[in-house]
């Protein structure tokens, strides 16, 4: 939507901007709110306490050395339905050696910058980088709301690789330009596993269905939207200081992302 359509949809004026900002044809300092993943679970950790393989999960914590399970999270009932509120970008590659980030770059709202943007470290565009042969990946980051019991929550979803290039697909084949879906669309997803150039399965979203959001549905969500596009606002502008050196989130960057098997 846009400002003048959001601001008559009755969200107040900052809302409204900082919304059709972060929609633009279409981390950082901390991560402004939980992230959803695809169980992928290799040591298959997760299936001792019933969590299967292609589930939607948030917040588990998983220690790689002793095997075991230090936090419980949600698992998440499928199909899982959700409404993206806005959407960024940004490019990182994970380092195993040091369990942190070789690259990264800011967080940035035209898909089409993703070659011009700088990494933080090297103050190289992400294509002088990869045209030295670097391997850097690209994220979708999703802003959704999902309706849990009587309110919506927001989360956090990142897709990449191999899901990004199925994700894109699907909505292509809907009908729906998956750079402009912001308070435009709820979307009820599944998961399903495909092969890979890899050898090594990926378990993607699998979109089982896209419905358009009537005027009367943003309006109800005009008090709860507020606060959180001002939340995710202004994780993308603390992006541009994040430390390359930072140990990633264990529900943002995984040991799997070099083989685009997960968010």
């Amino acid at each position: 939507m846009t400002y003048e359509e959001l601001v008559a949809s009755g969200f107040d004026e900052e809302t409204a901007r900082k919304l059709a900002e972060n929609n633009v044809e279409a981390s950082a300092g901390g991560l402004p709110f939980d992230v959803i993943k695809i169980n992928y679970d290799k040591e298959d950790i997760l299936i001792d306490a019933g969590v299967k393989k292609g589930e939607y999960i948030v917040g588990w914590k998983i220690n790689k050395t002793t095997l075991a399970i230090e936090e419980k999270g949600k698992v998440f009932k499928k199909p899982l339905e959700f409404i993206v509120v806005a959407q960024g970008y940004q490019n990182s590659a994970y380092d195993p050696k040091t369990n942190g980030y070789k690259y990264i770059t800011e967080v940035f709202t035209n898909p089409f910058d993703s070659r011009k943007v700088k990494e933080q470290k090297t103050g190289l565009t992400v294509g002088e980088l990869k045209d030295q042969g670097e391997v850097i990946k690209f994220n979708d980051i999703l802003l959704v709301l999902i309706k849990e019991e009587d309110s919506f929550k927001p989360y956090l979803i990142y897709i990449r690789g191999v899901n990004y290039a199925f994700w894109l697909k699907q909505l292509e084949e809907k009908g729906v330009d998956a750079k402009s879906i912001g308070l435009k669309y709820s979307f009820k997803v599944d998961t399903k596993k495909v092969p890979t150039n890899a050898g090594i399965p990926a378990w993607i979203i699998d979109v089982k269905g896209v419905k358009p959001l009537d005027i009367k549905d943003i309006i109800s969500m005009k008090d709860v939207v507020a606060p959180v596009i001002k939340k995710f606002d202004d994780f993308v502008k603390s992006s541009k200081g994040i430390s390359v050196d930072k140990k990633p989130s264990t529900t943002e960057v995984s040991e799997d992302e070099d083989v685009d098997t997960l968010f």
